[in-house]
């Protein structure tokens, strides 16, 4: 059903590098929504970082640096940040970090199988389009079992990948 109901967007985007698993659990995002307009996203993304109140959760592939920044802030406040960081993206995140002196917690991967920001009560995820890019086409939800999938695939990650201090 949930692969159904967002029928356009899966005939446009690679749940492949998915694990097998998270791909079979797809019912859990069911009650997500869909949001396919750039700037609609980046904006969801902002607030649902704004008005954390305990922990920042983040994939970085490339660099958002209005999410970065706001990440960077709220890590300031107090708020524990995490971020996976994908190999690529190393030497752009050495150079944001170097004039910081508080960091997120950061381990690195070597790819990214889809994009997350997760916070105690939402989460945004998005796929690779079949070109192999994020394009911003985001799935939000603050639903139970959205929050259950999306952290159990990052924690799963995270736990494979290798601590990194820049």
């Amino acid at each position: 059903d949930f692969v159904a109901k967002f029928s356009d967007y899966f005939l446009t985007h690679d749940a492949l590098p998915l694990p097998c698993e998270y791909r079979a659990r797809f019912k859990e995002l069911s009650r997500g929504q869909l949001s396919p307009i750039i700037l609609e996203t980046m904006n969801k993304v902002a607030a649902m970082l704004r008005n954390s109140k305990k922990t920042i959760d983040c994939t970085i592939e490339v660099g958002g640096d209005l999410h970065i920044q706001i990440m960077l802030q709220r890590l300031t406040e107090g708020l524990k940040v995490r971020w996976l960081i994908q190999e690529s993206f190393l030497d752009k995140a050495r150079a944001l970090l170097l004039s910081n002196t508080k960091l997120p917690e950061i381990r690195v991967t070597p790819r990214i199988p889809l994009h997350l920001y997760l916070t105690e009560g939402e989460a945004a995820c998005c796929l690779r389009n079949i070109q192999g890019i994020f394009d911003y086409s985001t799935l939000f939800g603050e639903d139970p079992a959205f929050l259950t999938w999306t952290n159990d695939l990052y924690n799963r990650e995270w736990q494979k990948a290798k601590p990194w201090h820049p």
